[in-house]
Parts: C-alpha cells; sequence; structure tokens
C-alpha cells in the first residue's frame, strides 16, 4: 500500500509542526524483507523522490528541515546550549528531567502515519544483524550506499548522504548516517546523546563493524541525520474488512488474525491462509467465536493449513454443510476446537477430504505428544489412523463417532479423557502396557469391537469402559488387574471369561445384560462381586426371548466372596448377581473344602447345584459329527496365550461347529 504524504501528515500541520517535503508523486512505499519482527522499511528516506536521493537531514526530535545552521543554538528542544534540555532529558545535569527516551509522534519527522516512524534502535540492531541481513555495496545513479537484503530476498538501498554539523556536511559519499527514535538511557555522561547508525562505504565494500566516523552509536541531537521510516503493523485488536471476511488482528508482532465472515450467505467457504491489509501480510490462524453460527447456505469448508483454532461453536447450525476440505493432516492435528462439538466441522460434514480425495486412512508424522480434543469427531470416512511413537494422550472425543476401524496406539501412551474412542468403528483394541489412565466409557459403544488386549499394567478398569460393545467376544486380561468398575462390560457378546487370579473386586453391574455368557472362571483372589453383576434385564430378556445359556460357575476363592446387596424402592434388599435361572441351571464349581461354606454364604447359597472344582471337565455332551472350529489357551490364572508352553498346565477351551465347548484343564506337552 502507498500513503499519501498529505494525508499522513494532516496531524503536523494542524500541531503547527513544519510540514515535510512531498515525494515527486507524493507517495512511498514499504518493503517487507522478512524480518522476525514484522518491520517494513521504507524504499527512501523522508523527504527523497526517489531510492537514490538523500531527503533531509533532522535534527533528534525537530520536524523542520532545510537548516543552514545545525548547531545547538538552532536545536528546538534546548536553552541554545547542550547544557540545558527543554524536552527528553534523564539528568538534571543536562536541564529538566522527564525521563522521556522515545521520540514522541510529533517529534518525530518519520511519523508518516499512525504507525510510520523512525526506527527503534531494537529496529536498527534487527536490520543489521548479519544473520539475518545482507549488506552489500551499491550504486544507484552514480549514488554509493549499501544493499540491504532481508531473509525473503526482498531489499531496500540506503544512499550514503553522511550527516550535517553546524554548517557542513560531513562523510558525503563516505558513509551512511540514519538517525533513530531512541536516547541514550545508560548512567554516564553526554545523556543527551541520541542513538544513529552509520556505516562506512568505499570502493570495494560496506563497513557496518567499524567504530570510528561510520560506527553506530550515541551521537549529539543537534546534529542532522537522515531518517529512513519504518511501518509497524496495526495494534492487536485493530479490524478490517477485505473481500468476504472481516479480521482481527491477534497479534501484532507475530502478524496473526483471526477471520469471520462479512456476510451470513457464503456458500463454499474458502479460508484464506493469509491477508494483505497496510502492506502487512497477515495469517489466518482462528476464527472467531460462532464465526459460522446459523450459516444455512454453507455446502463446504476449504481449512487452510495456517489455522490452529476455532473459535466456540464456529459452525452451530451449519445443518447444510457437507464437505470438509484440508490439505495437511499434521496441520489438522495442531487445531484447537475451543472444547466445542460445534466447533469442528465434521460434526457436520461426517467427512475429511484431504485435497480432492476422501480421507480413509489418517498417517500423522509429526511428532505430537496428543491427539487434540474433538481431532476426529464424527469424521465417519475415517477408517485408519498411524499415529507417531511420540502421542501420549487421546483427548476428550477425540475419536468420538469417527468411522476408524484400525488405530495404532503408541507404546508411550499412557492416557485418554472422556469419551476417547466412544461409538468409534474400532475392530480390535491392543492397550499398550502404560494406557492406565483413561476416563469412563473410553470405548463404550463401539459396535464393531470383537478382540481387546487390556493394557499390562492396568491395576483399575474404569466404568462403562466397553459398555454396548455388543460385538466383543474376546478379551485377554494382564495378570495385574484387580478391579472392574462398574458397567465396564455390559451387554457383550462374551461367551467365556476367564479371569486373573490377580482380580479382587468386579463391582455392581459391570457385566449386566450378558445374554451369550457360558462359562465364567473367578480366581483364588476375589473377594467381593457387586450386585446384580451379571444379571440379564427384563427388557432384554423380552426383547431376545433370552434363555440361560450358563453352564457353569468356577470360583477358586477358598473363602465365598463377599457379595453385595442393595435395595429397592420398597426397601427390600437383593443382589441378583445372576437370574434366577441360572442360579437353578448352572453349576457352581468352588474348592472341595469350601462347598459347605459357600451353601450358607449369602446370594452363594442360592445356586441349587454345587461340586468341588476338580470334577469339572467341561464336557457338554458334545456330538460326535462336530467339527473343532477354535481353540483357545489360558493359564491357571486366566490369562490368554497364543503359544503355551511345553510341561505347563493350562485350561484348554475348545469350540465347535455346532456350538458346543470342551473346557478342560490340560498338562501341555
Amino acid at each position: 500500500m502507498k500513503h499519501n504524504y498529505l494525508f499522513a501528515m494532516a496531524a503536523l500541520l494542524l500541531s503547527g509542526a513544519a510540514l515535510l517535503p512531498l515525494t515527486s508523486n507524493g507517495q512511498i512505499e514499504y518493503v517487507d524483507l522478512g524480518l522476525p519482527s514484522g518491520t517494513l522499511w521504507a524504499n527512501m528516506n523522508v523527504g527523497a523522490t526517489q531510492e537514490s536521493d538523500s531527503g533531509f537531514y533532522y535534527q533528534w526530535g525537530d520536524t523542520v528541515t532545510r537548516k543552514a545552521d545545525f548547531s545547538w543554538k538552532n536545536y528546538k528542544w534546548c536553552n541554545g546550549t547542550q547544557q540545558h534540555m527543554t524536552k527528553y532529558c534523564t539528568d538534571s545535569t543536562y536541564g529538566d528531567v522527564d525521563n522521556k527516551l522515545v521520540l514522541d509522534l510529533l517529534d518525530d519527522a518519520g511519523a508518516l502515519a499512525a504507525n510510520v516512524g523512525s526506527p527503534t534502535k531494537a529496529e536498527f540492531d534487527e536490520l543489521l544483524d548479519k544473520k539475518l541481513c545482507k549488506w552489500t555495496l551499491d550504486t544507484v545513479n552514480d549514488r554509493k550506499g549499501a544493499r540491504v537484503t532481508g531473509p525473503n530476498g526482498n531489499s531496500i538501498f540506503l544512499p550514503a548522504y553522511g550527516f550535517r554539523t553546524g554548517t557542513r556536511v560531513s562523510s558525503n559519499n563516505l558513509a551512511g548516517c540514519y538517525a533513530t527514535n531512541t536516547l541514550k538511557d545508560a548512567p554516564a555522561r553526554y545523556n543527551y546523546n541520541s542513538y544513529v547508525v552509520r556505516f562506512g562505504v568505499s570502493r570495494t565494500g560496506v563497513s557496518i563493524d567499524s567504530r570510528d566516523h561510520n560506527g553506530s552509536g550515541y551521537v549529539p541531537r543537534n546534529y542532522g541525520y537522515n531518517i529512513r521510516p519504518v511501518k509497524r503493523s496495526q495494534p492487536a485488536g485493530t479490524t478490517f474488512t477485505v473481500g468476504d471476511y472481516k479480521y482481527v488482528i491477534l497479534d501484532d508482532s507475530l502478524r496473526t488474525v483471526s477471520l469471520t465472515p462479512a456476510n451470513d450467505t457464503l456458500v463454499d467457504v474458502v479460508i484464506p491462509e493469509t491477508v494483505k491489509f497496510d502492506d502487512f501480510t497477515y495469517t489466518i490462524t482462528e476464527t472467531t467465536e460462532r464465526a459460522f453460527n446459523n450459516m444455512k447456505t454453507m455446502k463446504s469448508v476449504d481449512v487452510p493449513r495456517t489455522l490452529v483454532k476455532f473459535g466456540k461453536q464456529s459452525f452451530n447450525g451449519c445443518s447444510n454443510l457437507k464437505k470438509t476440505t484440508i490439505h495437511d493432516v499434521n496441520a489438522w492435528m495442531r487445531i484447537d476446537f475451543s472444547g466445542s462439538s460445534l466447533s469442528n466441522p465434521t460434526y457436520q460434514s461426517k467427512n475429511l477430504y484431504l485435497n480432492d480425495s476422501v480421507l480413509e486412512t489418517a498417517i500423522i508424522t509429526d511428532t505430537i505428544s496428543q491427539v487434540n480434543p474433538l481431532c476426529f469427531y464424527y469424521c465417519q470416512t475415517l477408517k485408519k489412523v498411524v499415529l507417531p511413537p511420540t502421542v501420549k494422550k487421546i483427548g476428550k472425543w477425540g475419536f468420538y463417532r469417527s468411522g476408524v476401524e484400525e488405530v495404532s496406539l503408541p507404546e508411550v501412551l499412557t492416557t485418554s479423557e472422556d469419551y476417547a474412542f466412544q461409538y468409534s468403528g474400532l475392530k480390535t483394541l491392543s492397550m499398550p502396557a502404560n494406557y492406565t489412565v483413561m476416563k469412563n466409557g473410553t470405548f463404550a459403544h463401539c459396535k464393531s469391537l470383537q478382540k481387546v488386549k487390556i493394557a499390562d499394567n492396568m491395576i483399575t478398569l474404569p466404568m462403562n469402559t466397553f459398555q454396548g460393545c455388543n460385538a466383543l467376544t474376546e478379551v485377554e486380561f494382564n495378570k495385574r488387574l484387580k478391579t472392574i468398575k462398574k458397567g465396564a462390560f455390559v451387554a457383550t457378546a462374551l461367551k467365556d471369561v476367564v479371569f486373573p487370579d490377580s482380580l479382587e473386586k468386579i463391582e455392581n453391574q459391570s457385566f449386566v445384560d450378558p445374554i451369550y455368557l457360558e462359562t465364567i472362571t473367578f480366581g483364588e483372589k476375589v473377594n467381593f462381586i457387586g450386585y446384580m453383576s451379571f444379571y440379564v434385564n427384563a427388557s432384554t430378556i423380552q426383547q431376545f426371548n433370552w434363555k440361560t445359556p450358563m453352564k457353569a460357575v468356577l470360583c477358586k476363592a477358598v473363602v465365598p466372596p463377599t457379595i453385595e446387596f442393595t435395595t429397592n424402592k420398597e426397601g427390600q434388599s437383593y443382589a441378583e448377581v445372576w437370574n434366577e435361572e441360572v442360579y437353578t441351571k448352572a453349576t457352581l464349581y468352588v474348592p472341595a473344602s469350601s462347598i459347605e461354606a459357600y451353601k450358607n454364604a449369602p446370594e452363594w447359597k442360592r445356586f441349587v447345584n454345587v461340586k468341588d472344582i476338580n470334577e469339572y471337565n467341561g464336557v457338554e455332551g458334545i456330538d460326535g459329527d462336530a467339527e473343532v472350529v477354535y481353540v483357545k489357551w489360558f493359564t491357571m490364572d486366566g490369562v490368554q496365550v497364543s503359544n503355551p508352553a511345553p510341561n505347563n498346565l493350562y485350561v484348554k477351551v475348545t469350540g465347535y461347529s455346532n456350538g458346543q465347548r470342551l473346557v478342560s484343564k490340560v498338562l501341555y506337552r
């Protein structure tokens, strides 16, 4: 963008300050050098008509030019001598103390606009940084000077016109001399000096390191120096509109902005990566809260790589949004959805497109430490996710109601938040050894989940972990599990459950509605079983016309585990760990020495058939024509193994084509 001096200097005219001269066309341009600060540098000096012109010399803090004598007697902010400053003074030795170190806007000859002015010391130091900018000798229109090239390849030319002192010009065509807006602040002599930048030019090069006549430093402020103005970003909070969108500057140094639509009738929304305003290029990193609220016309949204946050409820009411397009899966993983389901467009679209193709497999390569909350929320087209080995945490609702069937969980994973995989399409699950911290219902209602391996170091399985996983037929428990919380396996398809010997407690209603369950084996350490743990509800009995397939309950505990009782609305006490049909038809197998104890223990005594556990062989009247369809091996403490070790005792479960099974204790050879 170009600035007209007439408008830029209106404030100075009204204040009575001298009018700055116009360029030949009344315009000046600002160059983006790609500096970390984002500062833009003017392409010519104040008062110049082209980049090779000198422009005007100014005493520090004075906006009047064309002076014949640059001595103290003509300096605006003193009483004719450097011994008494009337403004910009930090030491009473030199005048009236006001502790001002930086020029006021009206005293800055480089202040061509509200966000334009003479450079600060820090801004010039950045330009002088050899790691950022390259300084080379150049000649433009027979005038020597420095060509300064920034990190992005853009450049400016600083002509070498020396400086003015008294009535003469010093170092003309030998040094470039430029003022800053900064006063000397260190306690020392000559606190009235201001900071300037001086570089030397010769036939062979440019010197920015010397400390002689062409060295940068503090000089008397009555000297006349050229000014090369800089432009700074508008402050954070500034709003502007470009095209279809309104923007708010978030960080003026990083040049980031948030976006919201300028109208509510957009159809195919393409969020840009950058936007240009007032010569600056800003990066769009966020949408504002409720940015696209109730935009019924929206059919698609294209998300740029630069976006890192969707404001709360950004897509609330966007009921016709059918397509979400991204361009980088790793960039998508970094987005913060503000903890709101309505901030993720996939809630409405139910899909993600990677450029032009539906995203079915997401391979994450960045070294992220977590999957952000709501990352793949409702993304039903997603089938497979490959996570990097650095992921330690799955955020809340991370894969909620997604279509993901397969996900590689890294070995370093330890934690997941509420509903992380709930209602997802997972088919199998192998938990890493230290994945032990999870909130309630992490894998609940994964309707396709068939096989699960519990984390090796999990001590307590949380509440409702696998609730409603109706296809779940196989669970491999670990050797350290002690507690199964309420609702953990409600309405699964388990047939044979062999608990590890480490298990001590099963909370109430943990296996409610186990309509396919045939055998249960409790280890010798179990000491507590909650009420209705394996109970089938009346509504389920009616829905499935259920008749118990339960054949046997095996309990290795010598002392009958305590049964938890509760009371109904009428105040009657009950436990109902199993249905009455189970107590009458299934056989309870316990240690021979404990048979009488079980027959007299609360709730256990309801079993009609109680036998010595050593009599159990698992024979269920096998049909001679039936074929073997599977064989499963369990250690004596209930852990399933794939490869039994020779000369060890195992529980062998053989399944037949007619649905019958044989459970037997075998010495594997």
